[in-house]
């Protein structure tokens, strides 16, 4: 309790070129082995009368200060505390806080990436394991050129886990053992967030990238009997379901997300919730808009792909980048295609066969139908994923001058 008597007497000692000066009020709690304590600082009055307060979170484990940050509010304090972080983004996990109690913090960088290899490289128990330390540096060098894009300035990688994207009901029913393949996504769990990347079938980058804020988290839940599942809980309600977990994955995210969620728990955004990325340049983009606001990165849409799912046999998978998974949709719809054809020709040679041909006719339109209307649902899930068209020859050139001007 000693760093905790120390921040307050820090507090308390706290510089306040004011009148109406009052003393600090301090609440003291205790969470899964961190002692923290929530102070608002002094009160005062302002030449209309208004009250002012700064309300700081303080967290200290093993008497160590982990973070001091100032939880935004609509006016500040002057004379606060040297140490006081201005602004909510600050507030986040350190880099360096404690997640298993046999292992010291250890950050390393491996390829440019800064990575806690306490967490990276052991199971959920805080073990080093040489089979996580070979799968998780192969992950991270297949991820290599997303996570150099992405990554924010402090940033640490903590830990990546291999897992499918949730899948609704109706693409469950509906899916061939492609589209769970299409589905895999890798997780890199950071000490500011968790972001979600799709990947192909050997763990490189499809160019789409979804975040979630610690401080936008609530609840992170494993379940699952034979097939483990992470469920996410977002501030806004939301509940997003990953499948397909290994078992000690599950353990291991369930183990850094008790360590972080109370550490973050300043760290709230406007969003609550998960928020889809321009893989360029980390701009939010808006939902149902295929465009990047921020850099003019265009994105493959939702009309195009409809429109290609029906008039072209395998259309819609070859539009978003799956032309080995489009062959065997291409050759159904296009045999039913023929088909039809054959039949329309047959029944206007042979004027007395239509009554026939009719009920043919409508039954191959049929299966046309739900074949077009399957390939339309699984590829608005790839397109929903926001998959940058071909970029352009030119503004390449120009970003690289740009960069290298810089």
């Amino acid at each position: 309790m000693g760093g905790i008597n120390r921040l307050r007497a820090e507090v308390q000692d706290c510089p306040l070129n004011s009148a109406n000066v009052y003393e600090p009020v301090c609440f003291t709690w205790t969470k899964n082995r961190k002692t923290g304590i929530s102070v608002i600082l002094p009160t005062r009055k302002t030449e209309d009368d208004r009250p002012i307060q700064q309300t700081c979170l303080v967290v200290v484990h093993n008497t160590e200060t982990l973070y001091w940050g100032a939880l935004p509010t609509s006016h500040s304090i002057s004379g606060a505390p040297r140490r006081q972080i201005s602004n909510l983004e600050a507030v986040v996990p350190a880099a360096d806080l404690p997640i298993h109690d046999n292992q010291p913090a250890r950050t390393a960088r491996i390829n440019g990436i800064s990575v806690r290899n306490d967490i990276l490289f052991t199971n959920d128990k805080g073990e080093d394991k040489r089979s996580i330390q070979k799968r998780s540096e192969k992950a991270l060098q297949k991820l290599l050129p997303a996570l150099q894009r992405v990554l924010l300035p402090a940033e640490t990688v903590l830990y990546i886990a291999r897992a499918q994207s949730p899948l609704t009901v109706l693409e469950q029913l509906t899916a061939g053992w492609w589209t769970r393949l299409l589905a895999a996504s890798a997780i890199v769990i950071t000490n500011k967030r968790l972001l979600f990347f799709p990947v192909k079938r050997d763990g490189s980058w499809r160019e789409s990238v979804r975040s979630l804020q610690w401080g936008d988290l609530e609840e992170v839940k494993p379940n699952g009997l034979l097939v483990r599942n992470v469920t996410f809980k977002s501030k806004n309600g939301t509940k997003t379901t990953y499948t397909n977990f290994r078992r000690a994955d599950a353990k291991k995210i369930a183990a850094i997300a008790t360590a972080l969620l109370p550490a973050a728990s300043g760290e709230v955004t406007a969003a609550h919730g998960f928020v889809q990325l321009c893989p360029d340049c980390r701009n939010a983009l808006t939902e149902g808009q295929y465009f990047c606001s921020g850099c003019g990165l265009t994105f493959k849409n939702e009309k195009t792909m409809v429109r290609r799912s029906i008039f072209l046999p395998g259309g819609g998978y070859f539009y978003t980048g799956h032309p080995l998974v489009a062959i065997l949709p291409a050759i159904v719809e296009a045999v039913l295609v023929l088909e039809l054809l054959a039949f329309v020709f047959a029944g206007l040679t042979a004027p007395q066969a239509v009554p026939n041909l009719l009920s043919t006719v409508l039954v191959l339109g049929v299966f046309w139908g739900l074949e077009t209307a399957v390939t339309i649902l699984h590829c608005r899930r790839y397109v929903r994923d926001y998959i940058p068209e071909k970029r352009d020859p030119a503004r390449v050139r120009q970003e690289a001058t740009v960069k290298v001007s810089g």
